[in-house]
């Protein structure tokens, strides 16, 4: 059954999220996704995402929409028929997924033809031994070449590079400012995050009790979404409570301090 609209002020916007599946075949050391949804991928009735569609382009005048699903580009054939909806459809829309063979030259040039304008497409470290390390199916090489061939289709494409890792050395790091590199001379849009213990995934149980506080450093932290270094009783909740707050700590990583250093040297280059 469609959802209902109707009680939320849509007319004061021109852009909206949806979700049209939920949950991920991957299972990413540090992500929990996975265990959030029992190792299962959901899909919702294509023919409700159409209605769906419909009335917030019809009703409330939506011109841009968001897939907010977990894992987009999961399967083919779900994509090619996400298309021939949006075909009868003036909109512009955009996707998150993974780096994948299925995204061919006609998909994806069926894709922006159809108003796909934005994929978000992580490749999250540019170390080939911690890619292997967290579970991340990825040859980076072939990963490059599949960034520019999106490039060619859809105008806006992001990635993420992840950093911090528990075994990660000083040198995979510089790997992984490399890769920032890589995707910037390919006009591929990048964020460099700290990467974050998430409360359900495996490398927060490895490393629970290892976990260092996080809240002087958590401009780096992409969950660290308001400066509680100042706040002393959101503090002591948080460290009464580490299992529900993970997110506002940080794994032990070799060379912290070398590493935010590095990162602030980009700062301070970015702003001359």
């Amino acid at each position: 059954m469609p959802l209902d609209f109707s009680l939320l002020p849509l007319k004061e916007y021109d852009n909206f999220g949806i979700v049209t599946s939920l949950g991920c075949d991957f299972n990413c050391a540090f992500c929990d996704t996975t265990h959030h949804w029992k190792h299962h991928h959901y899909e919702r009735k294509l023919d409700v995402i159409e209605a769906e569609i419909l009335q917030l382009t019809q009703n409330y005048g939506i011109k841009k929409i968001g897939l907010l699903d977990d894992n987009f580009t999961q399967r083919l054939d779900r994509i090619r028929d996400f298309i021939k909806i949006v075909k009868k459809i003036d909109l512009a829309w955009s996707i998150t997924g993974f780096i994948s063979a299925n995204l061919e030259d006609d998909l994806l040039a069926e894709m922006g033809a159809t108003g796909c304008y934005a994929m978000f497409l992580p490749l999250d470290t540019g170390s080939p031994r911690i890619l292997k390390s967290i579970n991340r199916k990825i040859n980076l090489p072939t990963a490059y070449k599949r960034l520019e061939l999106v490039k060619k289709h859809i105008s806006q494409v992001r990635t993420n590079l992840l950093w911090g890792f528990p075994t990660e050395s000083l040198d995979e790091f510089k790997q992984t400012l490399a890769a920032l590199f890589k995707c910037y001379i390919r006009d591929i849009e990048v964020t460099l995050e700290l990467v974050t213990p998430l409360p359900r995934a495996r490398l927060t149980h490895e490393y629970f009790n290892q976990l260092i506080e996080n809240l002087n450093v958590w401009k780096y932290s992409y969950f660290g979404l308001i400066d509680i270094k100042d706040n002393e009783k959101v503090q002591q909740i948080i460290k009464t409570y580490p299992r529900l707050f993970p997110f506002q700590f940080r794994y032990p990583t070799p060379e912290f301090e070398k590493k935010v250093e590095r990162i602030q040297g980009l700062e301070a280059l970015a702003k001359e």
